[in-house]
């Protein structure tokens, strides 16, 4: 008898082997809803995907078909005469065809035999031939061979008798094979005989030689009518047919024993079995079976084995299906390592090598999504484009003909991603470049992805008109939006309508966009009629029902901002109505929407311009205005809800809270009611540190309110206006809430300068001390924010430099239990209660804390300056209970910017030449001197004088808005408006005016400040009484002149910091003062410089060197100055070879180096230049000149971050000035220095009026400075000295009004 094996089906491998393959298809499986994947729509994939050439299906077969008899076809000596007629008649060269041609070889046996042969053999031989037709048909996809091979194997089972012992096997391999031809034809003929067969041969085997086969052989019949169970169930989506399916495949893989050669394929099988019924259930345990199912497939295959290949390429698939679905980042690992084994064992150019290098790509950007590593996106790109290049290798037309377009939309896809983590436009341009290549070959070949394509292409060059402002990008990006509608299918369903009307909505966007570049009406047209239709084609499949059932919100609102900008063109109050109909609509429909707070706060943006302009027109008629306050009162009404709302009530994100507080404040200051807007002002102030951090990680949506801001207050969600800290505190004073008014400008202005000056947040620190809780909190914050990312319209007007927020893809959504508000307060109190350092975590700073025992306190009476549209004044912190008011009522925001713009047009024309020192003093600085005289500083001396009893002569300066722009400190140096020209002297040589002599008033000397809390920095505690002083300049060191003269700043240092400056005789103070020069060209580099400013030992003359490393004391700056009021943080020092040191590169060396030799914060720093350049006022059309809401100094940038003390210039001064300036202020340091002395300065507290004595920074029982030891006193006071001398010597006011000092 026969062996089992011997008679077991041809098929048992191959078949079970390439339907694995393809049911696994990744390129569909990524693909897949909740349908049935397409890949089983193509049952068997060519037999060169698996390794197989046509020679190795005819051996296969042959090796293991069964026969009764080994009868040679080429022996028979009939079939031999047959042959020598037939070549008699045919030429040489069609017999030399005949000979290679297996094909023909074997239809001449069956031919030949059929009269003679044995009915068993003449079956083999069919069968032969119809096996040899489907290989033909595998390798070159000829639907006539398919139909032939069915028709020789329908034959051989014809010919058998019934009863025959193989005609089960023939009956099995003839349904297989109408399973193949069913998926290329999907004719339900085929599928319904295919089942019939298989069922039929399983049946019969075993009713009939259930004893003679194996359950090992058996398992092979029960495979096939398991396939063919899965088609069916696959077209009629019946789901008995799978569940008999999975039966089946379990008790055929059951029967086969391990280490079995077709057991793996038959796991394979099972996989994707459990895959289509998670298809189905969408259980993932039938996923997480499925997976099972593959692995085992894995292990019971070689590695060297090409099925391996494909098992390793299948289990990806299903792991990144799963990843889908569980996001958890071990399931995309794994995924990317399967897709990578298997691509790498693939044979070199095989003809799957461009699918496989194109799904890893796509798994690669998607775990770059998720863990935001760019090594992904590299290899994303890298594997693309070679995908792009390999795909020539495909076998069939088809696949060479869809094969480009997808792998150039990946490749583009890939680019875009890289582009929007690093930036590099190079990326940009060459996605835009393959995209357009899709987009042509999609035109081309008239591709339903046509209409996709050239959306993709619009968008992709929208993005590089965001970023480089080319209106030709705009208007290319408006060409391809329009053949991506045209191309979109109309109405045919309502998927196709949703799809449409998201690319009209787009397109609207788009020509409003153009409108702000070109203001062509036509654009604001096409809008409007753009948007009206997207709503149109919303609006399609609703039906009749009420309209409040389908507000359709984000179509809505898109088609109010087109109409509510018509509106302000045309001023057509019926695009007004419009308008705020369709914003109404939207907002009823976000009630219990996490956008309910951002729609309603547009609702109530829309409200109140008509109100304002049915107000106008009422006032011009003289009709009651009691509807429109009706109006008003709703208004503010609905600010206050969303301000006061949180995420436990109403969904309303901190930043929407925000501008929906600040919309209640200012329209309240508006309207007089500055009570409300208090309140208002204090919820905003509540709500800042959280905006504030959540627009530093890029959380917040800056693309938010419909209404256009007015010009310099774009972004006023964003905490960069500093009119919030001004006009905040006017309506304070209003109210007689002088501490509030403080606390205001306090909490407002350090948050916006921290962030415009990338100082560390209470969250870097904590990052720093408590990773874990610090990236919790994030995570928190950031779910406190998504809610407004979500796909909601935002408008392009506002700031049409950010793509409008529907074309970005939805994040989602943090899982978690509880109230994101709930946690958010728990984790922050966490911090404050566990985290040392940590007490006043993100809390409001209030004026209380200087009332505190052991609080620092600033030196002398400090003047806050506020300037606001409402209001301008002055408040005195001075030793009284309470702070002292200051109105400014001869003065106003609008004068004070006037004299800015008069100071800094002034400045200009000095330094290009336009104007002579004389000039300057005459038409510039006297008359705005003596403004400031008598409308600011005046009445604040006067105030002094009744209130500062003993509060000391230095005066802190904390100046904002339009104040910040002019010279306050030197107001009290002219009186009257007069100069006087010095007995001695007719001016100098450039015919500068010379000063009055001080006020008899003015007792005191100014410094400035940028917050008060910055005058509160603690001193740098020292361990040794050495100083080490840094000197750089871009020049290199010069001598004293021939005349013994001191020329330089640096030579007025040396003169008075070094040890010989005393004659030969001892100075405890100097002596300890090291001096580091980085002079020169060859030196003065930024390595050199911030590697001189890390701690080191200190080495003297003698020899001798400090125990511990000491940071620099103090740092002398001799260098051109660019000051950029725009972005303060670029503001530098222009060092050697053209390099810069800007102040964004001092405060990361200084707050953000996790070296443990980081540079340390010096106590002090002189800036001294003799060319200082200032960037950001800007001179509009009129001529006036326009300037940002205030300006930070580098000097003041420095000690806004915490150096004690800072002397600086406004404007360009004389080197022989600086060296009397400098002079002074290092004497003062080495004779203000040494021991502690009982004579030292006293100084008052500004709240409690205790008394204490020292320099600086008192310590909490005030008797002792902190940090005091015997070095020097690095002070600002010396300034003041330096400046009485250059005006004994009449040195004109162009020449002393720019030194300036910060801090005391």
């Amino acid at each position: 008898m026969e062996s089992a094996r011997s008679r077991r089906p041809y098929n048992s491998g191959v078949f079970s082997l390439t339907l694995s393959d393809t049911i696994h298809d990744p390129l569909h499986l990524l693909l897949m809803t909740s349908s049935l994947p397409q890949s089983f729509r193509q049952l068997i994939k060519p037999i060169e995907a698996v390794g197989f050439s046509l020679a190795d299906l005819e051996q296969a077969f042959l090796a293991t078909i069964g026969g009764e008899d080994s009868e040679d076809d080429e022996v028979c000596d009939k079939c031999e005469k047959e042959k020598e007629k037939e070549k008699e008649k045919t030429s040489p060269r069609r017999s030399s065809k005949s000979k290679s041609d297996k094909v023909s070889k074997l239809r001449d046996s069956v031919r030949l035999h059929k009269s003679h042969g044995s009915e068993a053999n003449n079956a083999l031989r069919h069968a032969k031939l119809g096996r040899a037709l489907h290989g033909r048909f595998e390798l070159h996809g000829d639907p006539h061979d398919l139909d032939e091979a069915i028709t020789h194997l329908s034959t051989a089972m014809a010919i058998l008798p019934p009863r025959h012992k193989h005609r089960p096997m023939y009956e099995s391999n003839v349904g297989l094979m109408l399973c193949v031809r069913y998926e290329h034809t999907h004719a339900d003929k085929d599928l319904e005989r295919a089942v019939t067969y298989c069922r039929n041969s399983l049946n019969t085997l075993e009713s009939q030689f259930g004893d003679s086969y194996s359950a090992i052989d058996k398992a092979w019949y029960r495979a096939n009518l398991a396939t063919a169970l899965l088609h069916r169930y696959e077209r009629h989506k019946q789901l008995q047919n799978l569940e008999e399916s999975l039966t089946i495949w379990k008790t055929a893989i059951s029967s086969l024993p391990d280490g079995h050669p077709d057991k793996a394929s038959y796991q394979s099988n099972l996989s994707a079995v459990y895959l289509a019924r998670y298809q189905n259930t969408n259980s993932i345990e039938d996923l997480d079976r499925s997976i099972t199912s593959i692995r085992a497939a894995i292990r019971g295959t070689p590695t060297d084995d090409i099925h391996w290949v494909v098992y390793k390429y299948m289990a990806s698939s299903l792991f990144f299906k799963r990843w889908t679905r569980s996001h958890r980042e071990d399931d995309i690992d794994r995924s990317i390592e399967a897709g990578k084994a298997a691509l790498a064992a693939l044979p070199n150019k095989h003809r799957y090598s461009s699918k496989y290098q194109s799904e890893l790509a796509t798994k690669l950007l998607s775990r770059y999504d998720q863990t935001g590593r760019l090594e992904d996106v590299n290899e994303a790109i890298d594997l693309s484009k070679d995908a792009a290049v390999t795909f020539a290798h495909a076998s069939y037309p088809a696949e060479r003909n869809s094969t480009p377009f997808s792998r150039l939309t990946a490749l583009s896809q890939a680019l875009t991603k890289r582009f929007e983590k690093t930036d590099e436009i190079s990326d940009l341009d060459e996605a835009i470049k393959h995209a357009k290549q899709a987009a042509a070959i999609a035109d081309k070949s008239r591709s339903p992805e046509r209409h996709t394509s050239h959306f993709t292409v619009a968008n992709l060059i929208y993005t590089r008109f965001e970023r480089l402002g080319q209106a030709a990008d705009l208007d290319e990006s408006i060409s391809h939006s329009n053949i991506a509608v045209d191309a979109t299918p109309g109405s045919k369903s309502q998927k196709d309508r949703e799809d449409l009307s998201e690319k009209l909505s787009v397109l609207s966007s788009h020509h409003l966009t153009r409108f702000e570049f070109q203001r062509e009406p036509a654009d604001l047209d096409a809008a409007v009629n753009f948007a009206r239709t997207a709503l149109e084609l919303k609006k399609a499949g609703d039906g009749d029902g009420p309209l409040n059932l389908h507000p359709h919100p984000a179509t809505r609102y898109a088609l109010a901002l087109a109409l509510f900008r018509r509106f302000e063109q045309t001023g057509d109050l019926n695009d007004l109505e419009g308008a705020l109909k369709n914003a109404q609509l939207a907002y009823d429909a976000a009630s219990k929407d996490p956008n309910w707070g951002r729609i309603m706060l547009r609702l109530c943006n829309l409200r109140y311009l008509r109100y304002e302009e049915n107000m106008e027109a009422r006032e011009e008629a003289g009709e009651n205005k009691l509807a429109e306050d009706l109006d008003l009162e709703h208004v503010l009404g609905d600010w206050r809800k969303i301000a006061t709302a949180g995420l436990r009530t109403v969904p309303s994100p901190p930043s929407v809270r925000f501008r929906a507080a600040l919309k209640w404040a200012n329209v309240s200051c508006l309207e007089g009611r500055y009570k409300s807007a208090v309140e208002a002002y204090k919820i905003a102030m509540s709500l800042a540190p959280r905006v504030s951090l959540a627009r530093r990680k890029g959380m917040v949506d800056e693309n938010f309110d419909m209404v256009e801001a007015p010009q310099g207050e774009e972004n006023e969600l964003l905490l960069n206006t500093f009119s919030l800290a001004s006009d905040a505190a006017a309506a304070a004073i209003h109210r007689g809430q002088l501490e509030t008014a403080i606390e205001f400008i306090e909490q407002s202005r350090e948050l916006l300068w921290k962030d415009a000056l990338g100082l560390p947040s209470d969250l870097d620190r904590l990052e720093t001390t408590n990773p874990s809780l610090a990236s919790h909190l994030s995570e928190v914050l950031e779910e406190l924010e998504q809610s407004i990312n979500r796909g909601s319209p935002g408008s392009p007007i506002a700031r049409p430099d950010v793509r409008a927020p529907w074309l970005t893809a939805p994040r989602e959504k943090v899982k978690s239990e509880g109230s994101a508000d709930d946690r958010w307060n728990s984790i922050v109190g966490t911090v404050r209660a566990s985290e040392a350092g940590f007490q006043n975590f993100l809390r409001p700073w209030s004026l209380d804390s200087l009332r505190e025992e052991d609080a620092p306190v600033p030196v002398g009476p400090v003047v806050l300056l506020n300037s606001s549209y409402l209001r301008c004044d002055a408040i005195i912190l001075v030793s009284t209970n309470e702070p002292v008011l200051v109105p400014l009522e001869q003065t106003s925001k609008a004068d004070l910017e006037r004299l800015a713009a008069q100071v800094i047009t002034g400045v200009k024309e000095l330094e290009e030449g336009a104007a002579t020192g004389f000039q300057f003093d005459k038409a510039v600085m006297e008359p705005v001197l003596k403004e400031l005289w008598e409308r600011v500083v005046s009445p604040i001396l006067k105030k002094l004088d009744e209130v500062a009893f003993s509060g000391g002569k230095h005066v802190g300066l904390v100046p904002t808005g339009a104040f910040t722009w002019l010279p306050l400190h030197a107001a009290s140096a002219i009186r009257n408006g007069k100069s006087r020209k010095g007995s001695d002297s007719g001016g100098d040589e450039e015919g500068g005016a010379t000063p009055l002599r001080p006020d008899p008033l003015s007792r005191y000397s100014f410094y400035y400040s940028t917050t008060l809390q910055s005058l509160l920095h603690r001193p740098r505690s020292k361990s040794t009484n050495s100083s080490r002083v840094l000197v750089v300049s871009d020049q290199p060191s010069r001598r004293a002149s021939l005349l013994g003269g001191i020329v330089t700043s640096i030579q007025a240092l040396k003169s008075q910091l070094s040890s010989n400056a005393t004659d030969g005789a001892e100075d405890p103070v100097r002596s300890n003062i090291h001096i580091e020069s980085l002079e020169g060209p060859a030196v003065a580099v930024p390595d050199a410089i911030f590697k001189a400013l890390r701690p080191a030992p200190v080495l003297y003359e003698s020899g001798e060197e400090t125990d511990a490393p000491e940071g620099v004391d103090a740092v002398h700056l001799s260098c051109p100055t660019f000051c950029d009021a725009l972005r303060p943080a670029s503001s530098s020092w222009r060092v050697a070879d053209g390099s810069s040191i800007r102040i964004s590169d001092l405060f990361t060396a200084w707050f953000y180096s996790r070296r443990h030799d980081a540079p340390t914060l010096p106590e002090f720093v002189f800036s001294s230049t003799t060319s200082h350049r200032i960037d950001g006022p800007a001179t509009a059309g009129s001529g006036a000149v326009r300037l940002p809401q205030e300006l930070m100094t580098p000097e003041a940038a420095l000690q806004f971050a915490g150096v004690k003390g800072v002397i600086g210039q406004l404007w360009n001064a004389k080197s022989e000035d600086a060296s009397v300036i400098a002079t002074h202020v290092y004497k003062a340091a080495v004779t203000s220095g040494g021991a502690l002395r009982d004579d030292r300065p006293t100084h008052t507290h500004p709240i409690t009026g205790k008394v204490s004595r020292g320099r600086g920074v008192t310590s909490p029982n005030g008797s002792t400075p902190v940090g005091h030891h015997a070095g020097p006193a690095w002070e600002t006071k010396g300034l003041e000295d330096g400046l009485t001398a250059l005006r004994a010597a009449n040195v004109p006011l162009f020449r002393t009004v720019p030194f300036v000092r910060y801090g005391p």
